[in-house]
């Protein structure tokens, strides 16, 4: 099997989960497009490499999907909403167990046994889930929430207009608000 010394994560990808190799050394295994190959990173350097490569910050991703879903464990982390890069974690017992899925690449998922569920992806890859279906269906939920409110997010647009009489104006699709200097400079 390949192993590469660095990865990013990207529209291709479509699952990251963590493997050992024979001298018990932590490995990512990355399924990307048909390929299937090792990283010598763990998946939370993965991750943050990739966070860093769009931009973004793991503590930073965390809180935007903790203000739309509030404080629930195991939250989905956007990359790019653009692209439809939203790892969600479908995890075992421990965080090392947790397999990480793009959303876009979920097509289906079925029921094996009362805690275990198989999810397909893109590619015909078929992943197994130490997860009951209702806490698969609820990850990707989840999961679907935080995209639509990043897209919506994104898309807002908003402008700062500059006026001598009321200094600024921010203006949104839905709201202006007028701050005045007089507002927040105390006078003596």
């Amino acid at each position: 099997m390949i192993i590469k010394t660095k990865y990013i994560i990207f529209h291709e990808t479509i699952s990251l989960e963590t493997v050992y190799n024979e001298s018990a050394y932590e490995m990512t295994k990355v399924r990307q497009g048909e390929q299937i190959f090792l990283v010598r990173k763990t998946v939370s350097q993965v991750i943050d490499d990739s966070l860093t490569y769009y931009f973004s910050n793991r503590p930073g991703a965390v809180h935007g999907a903790k203000s739309v879903v509030g404080p629930k464990y195991h939250i989905p982390i956007v990359l790019n909403a653009e692209m439809i890069l939203i790892l969600v974690p479908f995890g075992g017992p421990t965080k090392k167990e947790t397999i990480w899925i793009v959303n876009n690449h979920i097509r289906e998922h079925c029921k094996l046994t009362a805690k275990e569920t198989c999810i397909s992806t893109s590619y015909g890859y078929k992943i197994l889930i130490p997860l009951s279906v209702a806490q698969v269906e609820d990850r990707m939920g989840i999961a679907a929430r935080v995209h639509l409110r990043a897209i919506t997010t994104r898309s807002r647009q908003m402008n700062f207009l500059f006026d001598p009489n009321c200094d600024i104006i921010e203006t949104t699709e839905t709201e202006m608000k007028i701050y005045r200097l007089e507002d927040s400079v105390k006078k003596d």
